[in-house]
């Protein structure tokens, strides 16, 4: 059992949430890994989240202990329409950012979710629901519309996927702030090479997944894109219709599945110090659950030529629960975790030579972020 408990203890200081709307409009949790706590996240009737400290013994078969304690870093946490600012030093909320990006009053579209921020340099990006990308220079003070995309020739025709209508995903090239790539559901990956002034949709060499009228660049659903460290020009994409790659910054796009069980499923990651590749098959559009049952992590060693069962440690018994595409993240050192739709967070400290299954169950989780401490 010693060896059970070794498992659970990373050695590096990480923080993870997990994001969930299920638990009220700003509800979720945090999680260190390196002496295991949970820390969680309800709603509070004043619209800010205030940490609810809850001294809880958990244990796995008898043996392995955690402690449920109070967790107190997070630099910016996404809620809702909101984004809640909290201070460097562990202190708990202190304000609301009051200006955050925002749709104008009386149009036809609402902000309903902030799904990703980015930071190049000094700007910070946010992506939104109903499909958006927002730039702030002050810090997250205030925020202006990217118009580039946001009234982009193509936006009469952007229709949502299952999840929505969401801007979901912002990639900036590290050695040219002005290069940035936006992921789009259901509409495609775009790029701009001035900085957002303009936008051209990059989708050729996918399959298309939802018709477009007079534009046959878009209509594409893509699920979760990553950039390659070593190299700008290559992007992989976790696509409804499949596993994708480019070398040229998403000019075109191949497809890149040899040794996965399917193609279909939401999220990938990449580890930095490795430079392999993490993703979760899952059996199709009409049934999103792992193929045959078998919950696998599936990674590939050589950028995506081909794919096999990363390590060991995953569920030996049927399991029939996804991951969605914001609940897998790496922390760059080799640290890869992960939470499904039934609640359990999945974690490897080697780059997915052994996973270990947390010893606590969530509710539905849909966002999982590391951050370093």
């Amino acid at each position: 059992m010693q060896a059970a408990r070794q498992q659970l203890v990373f050695p590096r200081p990480t923080v993870m949430s997990c994001n969930d709307r299920n638990l009220g409009k700003i509800g979720g949790y945090i999680i260190q890994v390196d002496r295991p706590r949970i820390l969680q996240f309800n709603p509070h009737p004043s619209g800010l989240a205030h940490p609810q400290s809850r001294e809880t013994t958990m244990k796995e078969n008898g043996d392995i202990e955690v402690d449920a304690l109070l967790v107190q870093r997070v630099d910016h946490r996404i809620v809702g329409e909101k984004i809640l600012n909290r201070r460097v030093e562990f202190e708990p909320f202190e304000t609301q950012i009051v200006d955050g990006p925002a749709w104008p009053e009386g149009g036809d579209r609402k902000l309903t979710q902030i799904w990703t921020l980015t930071r190049a340099g000094d700007t910070l990006y946010a992506g939104v629901d109903e499909a958006g990308l927002f730039r702030s220079e002050d810090h997250g003070e205030t925020w202006q519309p990217v118009d580039g995309l946001n009234e982009h020739p193509t936006r009469s025709a952007w229709q949502p996927g299952l999840g929505g209508l969401a801007a979901h995903r912002v990639v900036v090239d590290k050695g040219d702030p002005d290069r940035i790539w936006v992921a789009i559901s259901a509409v495609g990956v775009f790029r701009s090479d001035d900085g957002g002034a303009s936008w051209v949709a990059k989708n050729r060499g996918v399959q298309r997944t939802v018709d477009a009228e007079d534009f046959e660049d878009i209509g594409y659903c893509v699920h979760c894109i990553v950039q390659d460290p070593t190299d700008v020009n290559r992007l992989y994409r976790q696509e409804h219709r499949g596993v994708f790659r480019t070398d040229d910054g998403g000019d075109t796009w191949e497809r890149i599945e040899e040794g996965l069980p399917a193609g279909f499923g939401f999220p990938i990651s990449l580890d930095q110090v490795t430079g392999r590749l993490f993703v979760v098959p899952l059996e199709s559009d009409e049934n999103r659950l792992p193929v045959e049952g078998t919950f696998r992590v599936y990674r590939s060693d050589n950028r995506g030529d081909s794919w096999h069962i990363s390590g060991a440690g995953h569920p030996d018994a049927a399991t029939f629960t996804a991951v969605l595409r914001g609940a897998m993240d790496a922390d760059q050192q080799k640290g890869i975790y992960l939470g499904t739709t039934a609640g359990k967070v999945i974690a490897t400290a080697d780059a997915g030579e052994a996973w270990t299954t947390l010893p606590w169950t969530l509710p539905r989780i849909l966002s999982v972020r590391v951050l370093q401490t």
